[in-house]
């Protein structure tokens, strides 16, 4: 399943805690009503698709496009138009897979556990005015038997560090 979502992109942010008598956790509100967005959105394009969850191991990708901003100029932009200057800066790539995970789970597929491979990429817009977006791909992860006898160790073993 493939789908593209137009809009900022919010990335996961930790609960927080407020006290008046005991601890309550909340999710911000800016990421909960974000997550409740993709969520309706997984969900209309489950139905359309006449589409069950997924069971079993998933593959989960996000491109995620962002804005070019307008005091971009001259050799930067033309970079950025050109694909080889990358979005640097936030939000970072664990915490747009958090909230996209999280927004989808129990949609597309069971539990975020099932996650067990995919890619992130963050890049600019390939125009000018073209708002954010993000595309989302999620299909069952293929079985991948590899073949041990050329997985070659030793560079590992040199590389090798232990925490204490």
């Amino acid at each position: 399943m493939k789908f593209r979502v137009v809009g900022d992109i919010v990335a996961y942010k930790n609960p927080k805690a407020s006290f008046s008598g005991k601890i309550h956790m909340y999710s911000p509100k800016e990421m909960k009503i974000y997550q409740t967005a993709i969520s309706l959105i997984a969900r209309n394009y489950m139905q359309i698709n006449n589409l069950a969850p997924i069971s079993g191991a998933v593959k989960l990708s996000i491109w995620a496009y962002f804005k070019i901003p307008k005091s971009f100029k001259g050799s930067k932009l033309k970079h950025i138009l050109g694909g080889t200057f990358k979005h640097t800066v936030k939000p970072d790539r664990t915490n747009i897979l958090k909230c996209i995970e999280d927004a989808v789970k129990d949609i597309c597929f069971g539990d975020d556990c099932v996650v067990t491979e995919g890619q992130i990429k963050k890049s600019y817009c390939k125009q000018i005015d073209q708002k954010t977006y993000f595309d989302i791909e999620i299909c069952a992860a293929p079985i991948i038997t590899e073949n041990y006898d050329e997985y070659d160790e030793t560079e590992y073993l040199i590389n090798t560090y232990v925490i204490k």
